[in-house]
């Protein structure tokens, strides 16, 4: 268990690969093995692996979670000898060291306990393996080697398996999903609002009380620990019903750390892809399935649409959790607007015809997204970007806004930007 600087038990975790991200402030193009970047894991001690599984609660024994690793290539190269680096999706092993055991790579630890993260603190990476692709998946009882036991890790397919959200059950039939889609009120607007590095969209209209309402949320997001600075002194907290929708686009924590953190909202209504998760993420699943309290979409063969909504699944691979989870469209009186989550605009279904009045940027506005191509714009078309200034990956990529505007994009930030003061941006 991690606890203020030390790991009681075991130093060891099996962990998730949540995402590869280059610092996009930090790109040496002439040099791309010297480059920085992000590898964010999910994780959880190696001796608790095998009875988190079907877990919603919190064990003081299993010590979920986040790790980030800052490296370059060839140091990571390195450390796996040679063979391929660890990409989203893959399961790895890794050893935790003291702080000071140089010239390994950073690492940050952010424990999870309760339904939060905590403050990181910082260590070393002593070692990072794949978990083997063959083995007995059963077995992993510990093995002697010598004087010492070494505990046998889990194959990839076991880990894989075990938090592959396509096993859950139920999956959502398209009907059911429907009726929630036809069932809410009409919006007359869109707020992005300003959380720092995450993602937090609400479909909203004025109700009888004369309050601007939330009916249906897209994502609630807020900035994972290693980002919190990014987070506003005082954010908009919408009014909400117990009708309201959570809509969430893909399983990344700061797409939907809010809603776990905020008790009320784990009574709403959630609609999700099926993805690959890691530990931490199937602790807060369980929980929301345990309570039936989320519908699981698979794979749609054609987006599902009412009136107003156009609901796609996006056509990445499923193991690139940004690009192959949900797409929402929304008509309003003065155009549709287009959420994206973190899916680039290639992997998005857009709706036949609609006259697009605004997008959000994928991805906090990272490096290589294009301006959308191929679509029927208004006269002024928005394109809004969520961040929060300082993060650690260095989004936004100022080229790829540039490229927005040059195209004929408004492009509107909820982040400080040359004078501008952070806030909520609305379309």
């Amino acid at each position: 268990m991690y606890r203020s600087g030390s790991f009681k038990d075991s130093n060891r975790f099996i962990a998730f690969v949540n995402g590869f991200d280059p610092m996009s402030n930090l790109v040496d193009r002439a040099a791309p093995d010297r480059c920085r970047f992000n590898l964010m894991l999910d994780c959880i001690s190696d001796i608790a692996f095998d009875h988190h599984i079907e877990s919603t609660e919190h064990s003081q024994e299993a010590a979920y979670g986040l790790v980030r690793i800052m490296t370059t290539r060839q140091k990571l190269s390195d450390m796996v000898d040679g063979e391929r680096l660890p990409q989203e999706g893959d399961w790895v092993a890794i050893t935790v060291v003291p702080r000071d055991d140089m010239p390994r790579p950073r690492l940050w630890f952010s424990t999870l306990t309760d339904d939060d993260y905590q403050e990181p603190e910082a260590f070393r990476l002593g070692s990072i393996e794949f978990l083997p692709d063959e083995g007995d998946p059963d077995d992993l009882s510990p093995k002697s080697v010598g004087a010492a036991a070494v505990r046998s890790l889990p194959s990839q397919s076991r880990a894989k398996t075990k938090h592959d959200l396509r096993k859950k059950k139920p999956i959502a039939k398209r009907s059911e999903v429907k009726k929630l889609l036809n069932n809410l009120q009409v919006a007359t607007g869109i707020v992005v609002y300003d959380v720092g590095q995450a993602s937090f969209c609400g479909l909203t209209r004025t109700n009888y009380n004369g309050e601007i309402e939330a009916i249906c949320f897209f994502d609630v997001g807020l900035p994972l620990p290693f980002n919190k600075k990014t987070e506003p002194k005082s954010r908009t907290k919408p009014v909400c019903s117990e009708d309201t929708l959570i809509i969430l686009s893909h399983w990344d924590y700061d797409h939907f750390t809010l809603g776990r953190r905020e008790q009320r909202k784990t009574k709403f209504q959630w609609i999700a892809p099926t993805q690959y998760v890691g530990p931490g993420t199937l602790r807060f699943v369980n929980r929301l399935l345990q309570d039936n309290k989320l519908l699981l979409i698979n794979q749609l063969r054609k987006p599902i649409a009412t009136h107003e909504i156009h609901l796609s699944r996006c056509n990445g691979p499923i193991a690139d959790s940004n690009n192959s989870g949900l797409a929402l469209s929304y008509k309003l009186n003065h155009g549709t607007v287009v959420l994206t989550g973190d899916a680039n605009y290639d992997y998005v279904t857009f709706r036949k015809n609609a006259k697009v009045a605004g997008v959000t940027v994928p991805h906090h506005g990272s490096p290589g997204t294009s301006p959308p191509k191929t679509l029927v714009r208004s006269n002024c078309p928005k394109a809004i970007v969520s961040y929060g200034d300082g993060n650690t990956y260095g989004h936004p990529d100022e080229p790829t806004l540039y490229a927005h505007m040059n195209d004929g994009w408004t492009v509107k930030r909820t982040a400080e930007h040359r004078g501008r003061r952070r806030g909520d941006q609305s379309f």
